[in-house]
């Protein structure tokens, strides 16, 4: 604790001396170090020192770090003062680690964003000064000079000035605290008392313009915390976050650093790299130093120095002249950089100084002209520079245009000899210069070539107008560019005088040239406006030129009367020209019409002969023929100037050699046609002449047209096409429709081709029967469907007595397809079949014959190429004569008689058996396949159908029946054999009943093998189940358990033989019926029995007579959905009788319905003579 008198003193050691020293009359001491809060701090820098009289410290230990940080209010906000580098410092706090060489000035972290300031400590900022006044009517420093000087004093109490100011005590001492936070005033708080310190009577005296000051100051706005790093080993002070520095307002001069860093020395002397502004000169580079005494900058070796220059007739906002920077910069520039007179730092005596600022070069600097924007860098600064001499520039602010000229040389590198003459402001703000040749011409490149006329500098490069001259060319141009390595020029007019023998005289009113003097070569080329002109003829040149001694050669296009020949490499002589490779084009009568063009051929042009011979480099080269939309791939070629006629060879292509397959490849073709319509038509003919005026083309030796599937041989091998690629009907050309396993030939026929993919017309092809007779078939229209395969239609008339085979005949329509080996037939096939009551018919059909297996498909509707129904089997006739008809592809009476069996399959003649047959391919090899087959015997007329068949009894109750088996018509008589289905909702009880009663009794066993079972299997499941389950029903004599459920039905009447009753319409068993199955049951009975199914009255009669006391009648109305039995059965092992079962159901089982259907068991009234009537009839 210290006291007024005596305050506590603490010093920190940097080694082993004393750097600071702080005083304070409080300090609290801790484990971590020590605070205080009001102290003066003094920090030594060798002689000088780092000062503040009020300051709050704080030392921790543990980091060894000290720290000072200025008050928050009072008049500890007043800056640090540095009376070495001569300054004083607005910064947070002040860091410094007892250990480390460096001490910084910093915000503190969750501080401002407030800049670090440090200022000269002469330096006088207006606008600093303008901003303490605020509101106040007059400025505070004003008024307290009034009062000093009033009363004559330099230092008073807060009171008395209060009393002064007529304010509060309180309220004068806070206007003293500011006046002393600015460094105008001392205040003692606890006293108040009040000194006047000598910078308040300067900052009165800059106010009024009474005294010089400087504006030196630098503002700290880091990325960081720390605004400046303080070296204890060399006391340089490094800035960093410094922007824009001004040096001197009145003079225009600023500063900026490179990233915002200076290294501050002794008395404000400073080093930085950066951008010097002074007026309207600005200097840029490094190692920079600014003297602070003599105000002046050393300039070591500036980059660039560049100037700012006034437009004339343009003005800023502000009216004054509007500045743009000289493109040019003098560059490696050394010297001095006067800012202003040392003691006319402020400006207040300029008038006495007009002369400010001055640039002094004491060495050769240079101007380059390597940028980009002057012709692409070509001018090396090694080679090409101007020197300027050294040179005094004064009044950098204020100069004239006119006045800005450097003395010097120019080197111009061998272009031309160099050139003495100074650098002025050129129009296009560079730094350059116009003179002119000498009489007589100058040297280029060391006598390659000469020049005469004017020669500029400036952003253009070295250029100017004339003539140059090379050998035996003169080029005269407004503008000629010098460069390096070459001389060109644009627009100029060009005359070449020929050399006997060497070349050609060639002449142009406007072209572009280059020279280029290492190679001693002229390159001359033609323009938008004007082509070469050769031999003194119509011969342009489109491209260029180039000229080497005694030879010259060319490139680009030659443009002839109605043709163009273009190469990369021409070889031009007196009288014409050669190229190894070349591209030629051929005009129409119209000349905008392209009629022939090629590449890649070498040519030789002989204008005395007036012919052009071409010889492809690729053995065969593509020439294309616009006027037709054809290209061509040809070795060789000659062209008639004036005859507009053109011969084209292949050698190479040998057509006859070729197979189809080879044809049909588009790399074995060398014509193509390129409209997009045909689709790469294209083939091959080794030899043609194209007239170009007609557009016609004649290809000869062509052997085959691949187009779509079809190969299309040309009567005499000629092919004609003309323009838009349209080719000339092929008169008796032969067809040949190939589709790899068979093929189509077509003769006579007339084929017009419109692509790749696409021809139509006529021709004549062959039907080739079993026994090898040829019928022929003309189709009258041929062309090709989307998937591009051949169609072709054709009409056989009855007149033609054309036949599919001895056994058919055939009248209608006929189709090819390429993808089918045989022909589709559509329209009537006829039998040869002569039966009583069997007229043949015209059978109407469509579909595909095989010649060596005619087959007709058949449908379920059959119908004559009238348009009349036929029946094919038994037919059943509502309202006809007969109830039951037979039929064998014969008319029905009435178009909706039903047959039995319905027809499905084809109809074909079957020779094994000598018979016309209906059927499917397997069933024709085996019968017990599923599906349905009628036949009929020529000779013996008998009519047999095999297959699943339905009575004319109605489905439309909950009854449901099928026949399994064959039918034949022998003698007048209609007999069925085979087993009848029927499924209905009868009662578990019933059928459960039944067959027990069946295998209880003495009927006997029935087999399945012989019989139809095998074939009704088949179709209930399919062949490969139904063959399965007969394996297991041979093997094991039954199923292995119930009825499978795929041939579970309510009943299975098997081994049944029906015969139709034609008077009573009824289908009535013969003989012993037998039982197979009874729902799931197995049975396999046979025993007296009677079936009988009445179309008439829509019931079916069923009858089992197992014995005189055992026997169960049973009838099924299919109009009404009843279902009657009539039982009579002793009991079955104590078991209920059939009919006391029946009684005793559910009226649910007996009575049930679905949709519009029902099923309703009943029992027959005993005493009802049903049973009597049906057993006796």
């Amino acid at each position: 604790m210290g006291s007024d008198d005596l305050p506590a003193e603490i010093t920190f050691n940097q080694a082993d001396s004393v750097l600071v020293v702080c005083r304070s009359q409080e300090v609290l001491f801790s484990e971590d170090g020590l605070d205080a809060v009001h102290a003066a701090l003094v920090m030594r820098l060798g002689e000088d020192s780092l000062t503040h009289e009020d300051i709050s410290i704080r030392y921790l230990d543990k980091k060894r770090l000290f720290r000072a940080t200025r008050q928050v209010e009072g008049v500890g906000m007043q800056p640090f003062v540095d009376s070495y580098h001569g300054i004083e410092v607005e910064a947070e706090a002040l860091e410094w680690r007892l250990d480390g060489p460096v001490v910084e000035f910093r915000r503190l972290a969750g501080g401002g964003a407030e800049p670090g300031a440090f200022r000269s400590l002469d330096c006088f900022e207006k606008d600093v000064y303008d901003q303490m006044m605020g509101i106040d009517p007059i400025h505070p420093l004003a008024e307290l000079s009034r009062y000093t000087n009033r009363r004559g004093v330099d230092s008073f109490y807060a009171a008395e000035y209060a009393d002064f100011l007529g304010l509060q005590t309180e309220q004068a001492e806070m206007i003293l605290v500011g006046l002393t936070n600015v460094g105008y005033v001392d205040l003692d708080l606890a006293t108040g008392f009040c000194q006047v310190n000598p910078r308040a009577v300067k900052h009165m005296l800059c106010q009024k313009g009474a005294r010089d000051h400087d504006v030196l100051a630098f503002y700290s706005r880091p990325r960081g915390t720390v605004y400046a790093t303080l070296s204890l080993n060399n006391l340089r002070l490094s800035l960093k976050g410094i922007g824009q520095i001004a040096v001197s307002e009145a003079q225009d001069v600023q500063i900026v650093p490179d990233g915002g860093e200076i290294a501050l020395g002794e008395d404000r002397d400073f080093a930085f790299s950066g951008l010097v502004k002074a007026g309207k000169f600005q200097l840029k580079g490094s190692d920079f130093e600014f003297d602070y005494a003599s105000f002046k900058i050393e300039v070591r070796q500036a980059e660039s120095l560049r100037i700012m220059v006034e437009q004339p007739g343009k003005y800023d906002t502000y009216g004054r002249p509007a500045l743009r920077p000289v493109v040019s910069s003098i560059e490696e520039l050394t010297g001095t950089l006067e800012i202003d007179n040392p003691r006319n730092k402020s400006g207040w005596r300029s008038a006495s100084h007009p002369q400010y600022p001055i640039l002094t070069s004491r060495e050769v600097s240079h101007v380059y002209y390597d940028a980009p924007r002057i012709r692409g860098g070509a001018y090396h600064r090694d080679r090409f520079n101007y020197a300027v001499d050294p040179f005094v520039i004064d009044s950098l602010d204020n100069f004239a245009n006119e006045d800005l000229l450097f003395t010097g040389e120019l080197l111009a590198g061998g272009i031309v000899p160099d050139v003495v003459e100074p650098l002025r402001l050129m129009d296009d703000y560079s730094l350059g210069f116009t003179t002119t040749v000498a009489s007589g011409g100058t040297a280029l490149y060391g006598g390659v070539g000469e020049l005469t006329g004017d020669l500029s500098l400036d952003l253009g490069g070295l250029h100017g107008p004339g003539r140059v001259t090379f050998l035996t060319s003169t080029m005269d141009s407004e503008d000629h560019v010098l460069l390096p390595d070459s001389t060109f020029g644009a627009s100029a007019r060009y005359d070449n005088t020929s050399r006997a023998g060497l070349t050609p005289a060639v002449s142009a009113e406007d072209a572009a040239y280059g020279l280029h003097p290492f190679d001693q070569r002229l390159d001359v080329r033609s323009t938008a406006a004007d082509s070469l002109r050769f031999f003194g003829e119509p011969v342009d040149l489109e491209g260029g030129l180039s000229l080497k001694g005694d030879r010259m050669t060319a490139r680009g296009t030659f443009h002839f009367d109605r043709a163009e020949l273009s190469s990369r490499h021409f070889e031009v002589e007196h009288r014409g020209m050669r190229a190894s490779e070349s591209a030629f084009q051929l005009h129409g009568v119209d000349q905008n019409e392209l009629a022939f063009e090629t590449d890649r051929v070498s040519s030789a042009m002989d204008f005395d002969a007036r012919r052009g011979d071409f010889t492809s480099l690729e053995g065969a080269t593509l020439i294309e023929l616009p006027a037709i939309r054809y290209t061509c791939l040809m070795d060789a070629f000659t062209w008639f100037m004036d005859e507009a006629q053109l011969e084209l060879r292949n050698t190479q292509a040998d057509p006859a050699s070729k197979t189809f397959q080879e044809l049909r490849r588009y790399d074995q073709s060398n014509f193509f046609s390129q409209a997009v319509e045909q689709d790469s038509l294209h083939f091959l003919s080794p030899a043609a002449q194209y007239a170009v005026d007609e557009a016609h083309l004649t290809c000869q030796e062509v052997v085959a047209l691949p187009i779509a599937d079809a190969q299309i041989r040309p009567h005499d091998g000629l092919v004609s096409i003309r323009r838009d690629a349209l080719m000339d009907m092929l008169e008796q050309a032969e067809v040949e429709v190939d589709n790899l396993t068979h093929i189509h030939r077509l003769y006579d026929a007339k084929i017009q081709v419109n692509g790749r993919m696409d021809y139509e017309g006529a021709g004549t092809g062959t039907y080739l029967d079993q026994e090898g007779t040829e019928w022929p078939v003309r189709f009258n229209e041929l062309a090709v469907d989307s998937a591009t395969r051949t169609l072709g239609h054709g009409v056989i008339r009855s007149a033609d007595e054309f036949q599919l085979s001895p056994k058919f005949a055939f009248q209608g329509r006929v189709h090819l397809k390429a993808m089918r080996k045989h022909l589709e037939f559509e329209g009537g096939a006829r039998m040869d079949l002569e039966c009583e009551g069997y007229p043949a018919q015209w059978v109407e059909f469509k579909g595909v014959i095989d010649p060596m297996d005619v087959a007709i498909p058949i449908d379920s509707t059959v119908m004559e190429m009238g348009k009349s129904h036929l029946g094919v089997g038994w037919a059943y006739s509502h309202g006809g004569i007969t109830s039951l008809y037979p039929t064998f592809f014969s008319p029905k009476p009435v178009r909706s008689d039903m047959s039995f069996m319905t027809p499905r399959g084809l109809l074909r003649f079957d020779p094994k058996r000598s018979r016309y047959i209906v059927c499917s391919d397997e069933k024709l090899v085996d019968e017990t396949k599923p599906g349905n087959l009628m036949s009929m015997s020529p000779g013996s007329c008998d009519l047999r159908q095999h297959g699943v068949g339905h009575f004319p009894i109605e489905e439309k109750h909950l009854l449901k029946h099928a026949f399994f088996g064959e039918g034949l018509v022998q003698s007048d008589r209609m007999v069925l054999k085979g087993g009848l289905t029927l499924d209905m909702p009868l009662p578990d009880e019933v059928v459960d009943h039944l067959a027990e009663a069946i295998r209880g009794s003495e009927a006997s066993g029935l087999a399945w093998s012989g019989t139809k079972y095998p074939y009704m299997l088949n179709e209930w499941l399919g062949e490969e189940e139904g063959n399965a389950l007969l394996v297991e029903l041979n093997r094991n004599r039954s199923f292995k358990k119930q009825v499978p459920e795929g041939v579970q039905h309510t009943m299975v009447l098997h081994g049944l033989e029906l015969e139709y009753d034609k008077f009573e319409d009824q289908w009535i068993s013969m003989g012993d019926i037998g039982v197979a199955t009874l729902g799931k049951h197995e049975v396999w009975r046979t025993f007296r029995g009677k079936v009988a199914l009445d179309w008439d009255d829509q019931i079916i009669h069923i009858y089992f007579h197992l014995s005189g006391q055992q026997w169960y009648y049973m009838e099924w109305n299919a109009k009404l959905g009843y279902f009657r039995i009539h039982p009579k059965d002793p009991k079955l092992d104590e078991g209920e009788p059939l009919s006391e079962k029946i009684q005793g159901l559910k009226e649910g089982d007996k009575r049930v319905k679905e949709d519009r259907g029902q099923f309703v068991l009943q029992l027959l009234n005993p005493n009802s003579r049903n049973r009597r009537d049906f057993v006796d009839m």
